[in-house]
């Protein structure tokens, strides 16, 4: 199905409520309707992602410690972004809805993907079902590093840096939406890390960074 022709759920079909997910895992997006598999979740809404670039993202860093506001402000983009280094610099997008409050599906439980993973996932390709469980290092080069420069990428940063969400499968009315968080990180050490943050999490051994 092409974007054109794919069936879009809006953001006024979904509510924040707290998560069911576990104990400590904070607020989670709710569908008020059954969503058909396939779907797009809030894609006009997404068009749009809040972009910290790497030079506000070193001066939040460097001036937090002496200002309560920008140590919030780390908090929400580190808790809520997603990390990419696509211009050479660490640099965050964050949702700008409440999607952005979705949480991991531990196990294998998610119930949505981004578009590009989620037909990376119906080709069966490999890198695409990488969970918190199975992630190894192998996983990281074809899913997150880009050697080759892109224009196309470069000028259009910010729709591709968050992509919409598409329903991986059949979700009734009244379900929690859970996405796959394990590539929320790009740098490769950081990248490590923070799966292993996420196996602690599923296996109620710590909480998220925002709970």
């Amino acid at each position: 199905v092409t974007d054109v022709a794919r069936i879009n759920v809006p953001i006024s079909d979904f509510e924040v409520k707290m998560s069911g997910v576990g104990d400590g895992s904070g607020r989670g997006v709710y569908t008020k309707v059954d969503i058909k598999q396939g779907s797009s979740i809030a894609r006009k809404e997404n068009a749009r992602p809040i972009h910290i670039p790497a030079s506000s993202l070193d001066l939040i860093e460097k001036y937090m410690d002496s200002s309560v506001d920008l140590t919030k402000a780390y908090g929400y983009i580190d808790g809520y972004g997603w990390e990419t280094e696509t211009f050479g610099g660490e640099e965050y997008f964050v949702e700008p809805n409440i999607m952005t409050f979705s949480n991991h599906g531990c196990d294998g439980s998610f119930n949505v993907l981004d578009w590009t993973t989620y037909d990376a996932w119906r080709n069966n390709e490999e890198w695409a079902i990488v969970t918190e469980q199975n992630a190894t290092e192998e996983f990281y080069d074809p899913a997150l590093r880009y050697e080759v420069y892109d224009i196309y990428t470069d000028r259009h940063i910010s729709h591709s840096a968050v992509e919409y969400m598409v329903a991986s499968r059949d979700i009734k009315a009244g379900e929690e939406i859970l996405s796959n968080h394990v590539f929320y990180r790009w740098n490769e050490l950081r990248w490590i890390g923070y799966v292993d943050d996420l196996k602690r999490i599923c296996r109620v051994e710590d909480v998220g960074f925002i709970a």
